[in-house]
């Protein structure tokens, strides 16, 4: 009986160490127990349990060499007791070989394994059974029969809870999250992983991290899954998890196509097929194969080789639909840039079914488009791409995240390359525009954030509201290091939050993209020239909308041009310092040639009174105003001409205003006091305003003006900030109560500044306000001086109150300032806005 516990003991310890990724260390104490059970004259119950043993080891010999050696395990086990006294082996040996299958990809002979073996079975543990359960679903996904494996997982997690099984309870949670994302529904996938995720139970974790950055993938938060995949590579390699390291790694090449990156994802996809082949992991083998192909196709192919590709993805073995979905899609394509078009047509009408997966529908209609194209039937190609980009937004607005709705763009990069690319090759600026504005800023053709309030959201911001306001003060260089490492903990665990928020159940209807004829007439009637800026096949153009005409303008190359603006914002940034009289003349300088070599590169209209400026990624907070000959005409930047041309409701007249002083800012509070001054009886002042008092006003009022130090956050535009006395308010926090304020003042240092995404979605203070309601923001792209900002908005709101536009009211408070260089940083977005007539645009 000594050896019995012993021998027991030791498989426990055994499971323990595979669970936490420790394959050897498993394999060399089951290997223990199987000797001490192996002794001449051993009992039944003995023989049983080296049977069991023996099953067991099969685990780690699969995770160390594949599926061939442990089949070979498994066959011995089954060999150790003959008759009715083996069935019990035997039924753990079908188990542990049917998830040998599933991960090999013989799914549907797993399923078949397992298909007889219910919540009961007189042979396997409570522990086994939630096995069971486990390994059927995860074959089931493989097999597009994403129901019955939901089914099968939601079973395994009460069998694991009432078996006190954390570490399959945590796998089993994990894998239903996975399941939500294949059916398309990724907040619920990533609300449910990270349920997983915060179980407090030591295992393996490469498995589950490579399956969330694969969910961030589809989300297009590609920057953000990387670093996910790399440490789910890292702990594989490790531990010597194989197979886990080449799962790893075809998820890898999955994100370096996104990234537009075919040489790295080919490397990724070849050393994955490398590893499947050789453990017989053919189904994994085959995914990599694709992945090959797809990367080769990226990177340019002869028609012979891209034909041969089309045979050989074909050919390919797999019983999982979803897989074979995806090799007949590339296969369609490799038979396009061969020139079979026949081919081509006959693989796109095999491959009917349409993938859950949102981004997978996305080059679907990407696909169609192209056939349609290379038949010459160039309308039906435009009515795809038409509905590609309905189907972009509708699931945009998914997310309650303005993060999440902006990253998703990022699937639909060649949707966009052959819609403005058709265009291009017609001349027509009309049809170039119309193609730009069905994918630009497709946020922006949407219905505003749904406010959303959570409670675990709030306790996040208040303790990171805290630790901000302590790295601020903090003068201890240990102390602030620990505080800024914490603070980046809490930005990653809020923006994850937030991914995990739905807008679910709206009849979402995406307005109808602007046309250049509807811009054109009301560019006229409110007497606009518009310049449209476009960065496409790697050069700058822009359509011009003025007296004469709409014109298409081919500028220059767009990454020297980025370039440009990189270092023009540098400029910026140091001119609002406090430098030396030496180095600030020649910041000045630098700044001032920048800005004049940016304004002789575009063709900016001057047959109107007003300038309308639709900005793009290559150009992102330019401030505009400063560019030679802009500085003297009401200008207007706007995400996109739909926007633009969206109608908004009225402001109450007189509208209610209310200004609100921030704090360490000299001239904040009389600043806010002559801002209410100039409304008279309908305004207030609140000082000093907490951010629940700027949030308030958002909510209730009609023009809100705001005097606080702004700062933008580089890596993350949402977590930029207005200070305000009980510590900063995030862009993120906006979301929240939402935005029926139709026009916002920031006046704030940075708070015009953006991050911008694929698409030309822009993230930061101002975008966020427009996301949630606001009509027009005025706000500055650099820092401002105080007093300079309160001599400017002074005199703004002066104009404004007498029934001038915002734009017209900027304009002339900066004809009249002391401080013309500074007042011109501030510029209006989204809309023009009068208090008297709504809105002016």
């Amino acid at each position: 009986m000594a050896a019995d516990t012993s021998a027991a003991d030791l498989i426990a310890q055994a499971r323990a160490a595979n669970s936490m990724g420790r394959p050897a260390t498993a394999e060399q104490l089951l290997r223990r127990a199987i000797r001490v059970l192996s002794r001449p004259g051993a009992t039944l119950e003995e023989r049983q349990l080296r049977g069991a043993a023996v099953v067991a080891l099969s685990s780690p010999v699969f995770e160390r060499r594949g599926l061939g050696p442990a089949l070979e395990v498994l066959a011995e086990a089954d060999a150790l007791l003959d008759g009715p006294e083996g069935e019990g082996v035997r039924t753990l040996s079908a188990v542990q070989r049917a998830g040998f299958l599933a991960r090999g990809g013989e799914w549907r002979v797993a399923v078949e394994l397992l298909a007889t073996i219910g919540r009961h079975n007189p042979w396997l543990t409570r522990r086994q059974l939630v096995s069971v359960h486990l390994n059927r679903a995860t074959a089931r996904q493989y097999l597009g029969d994403h129901r019955a494996s939901i089914a099968d997982l939601r079973t395994a997690i009460e069998l694991a809870v009432a078996a006190d099984c954390p570490d399959l309870e945590f796998k089993a949670r994990h894998n239903l999250g996975y399941s939500h994302f294949l059916t398309g529904d990724v907040p619920t996938a990533l609300r449910t992983m990270a349920e997983a995720d915060r179980m407090a139970v030591d295992v393996a974790r490469a498995t589950a991290k490579r399956d969330y950055a694969r969910v961030l993938l589809e989300s297009g938060l590609a920057d953000e899954a990387a670093p996910l995949l790399h440490e789910a590579l890292t702990i594989a390699s490790e531990h010597r998890l194989r197979h886990e390291v080449g799962e790893v790694l075809v998820d890898t090449a999955r994100l370096e196509l996104l990234r537009g990156r075919p040489d790295r994802a080919r490397e990724a996809a070849s050393r994955a097929a490398r590893l499947f082949r050789r453990r017989r992991a053919d189904g994994w083998w085959v995914q990599s194969e694709i992945l090959r192909a797809e990367a080769a196709l990226a990177r340019g192919t002869t028609p012979a080789a891209a034909r041969r590709l089309a045979q050989r993805l074909e050919g390919l073995p797999t019983e999982s639909r979803s897989v074979r979905l995806d090799a007949l899609l590339v296969a369609t394509e490799a038979s396009l840039v061969g020139g079979d078009l026949d081919r081509a047509r006959e693989l796109f009408a095999r491959a009917r079914r349409a993938p859950a997966a949102p981004s997978g529908r996305l080059r679907q209609d990407w696909l169609a488009a192209r056939l349609a194209l290379a038949a010459g039937d160039r309308a039906s190609a435009r009515r795809r791409l038409r509905r590609a980009a309905d189907r972009l937004a509708a699931q945009q607005d998914r997310p309650a995240s303005l993060d999440a709705r902006t990253a998703f763009a990022l699937h639909a990069q060649r949707l966009v390359g052959l819609d403005v690319g058709m265009a291009l090759e017609a001349g027509s600026p009309q049809q170039v525009l119309a193609a730009t504005e069905r994918w630009r800023a497709a946020t922006s053709r949407l219905p505003s954030l749904v406010p959303h309030a959570d409670s675990e959201l709030e306790d996040l911001f208040t303790r990171l509201r805290d630790l901000r306001t302590q790295l601020l003060t903090s003068a201890d260089d240990a102390r602030t290091d620990e505080l800024a490492t914490r603070v980046a903990d809490l930005e990653r665990a809020i923006r994850h939050r937030e991914w995990e928020l739905a807008d679910l159940g709206r009849d979402v209807r995406p307005r109808r993209p602007a046309l250049a004829a509807e811009v054109a007439a009301h560019a006229a009637a409110t007497d606009t020239d518009v310049l449209s800026l476009l960065a496409t096949d790697d050069r700058l153009r822009a359509v011009t909308i003025d007296a004469h005409g709409t014109r298409l303008h081919d500028l220059a190359d767009a990454a020297e041009v980025a370039e440009h603006t990189r270092l023009l914002l540098a400029d910026l940034a140091m001119a609002g310092r406090r430098l030396p009289g030496g180095l600030d003349a020649v910041v000045r300088r630098s700044l001032r040639r920048r800005t004049a070599e940016l304004r002789a590169l575009l063709p900016v209209p001057r047959t109107r009174s007003r300038l309308l400026v639709v900005g793009t990624r290559v150009l992102r907070s330019v401030p505009w105003r400063l560019l030679p000959g802009l500085d003297d005409r009401p200008v207007v930047v706007t995400p996109s001409l739909t926007a633009w041309l969206a109608e908004a409701p009225r402001p109450a007249v007189p509208p209610a205003v209310v200004a609100l002083a921030g704090p360490d800012l000299d001239r904040a509070g009389a600043e806010a006091a002559a801002v209410a001054g100039s409304w008279g009886d309908g305004a207030r002042a609140v000082a000093p305003a907490s951010g629940a008092d700027l949030v308030d006003a958002l909510v209730d009022a009609d023009v809100v003006h705001a005097a606080a130090h702004g700062h933008h956050h580089e890596q993350n535009a949402l977590f930029s900030s207005l200070a305000m006395h009980d510590g900063p308010l995030f862009a993120y926090e906006l979301q929240r109560r939402g935005v029926r304020a139709s026009h916002v003042v920031l006046s704030a240092c940075d708070t015009g500044r953006a991050m911008m995404r694929p698409g030309d979605e822009s993230v930061g203070l101002t975008s966020s306000l427009l996301a949630c309601g606001a009509r027009s923001v005025v706000a500055a792209v650099a820092p401002v001086a105080d007093d300079a900002a309160a001599e400017l908005m002074t005199a703004y709101h002066r104009h404004l109150a007498g029934g001038a536009s915002s734009a017209d009211a900027l304009s002339r408070a900066t004809a009249a300032s002391a401080h013309p260089e500074q007042a011109r940083l501030f510029c209006t977005y989204g809309s023009d806005w009068a208090a008297t007539t709504g809105q002016v645009r």
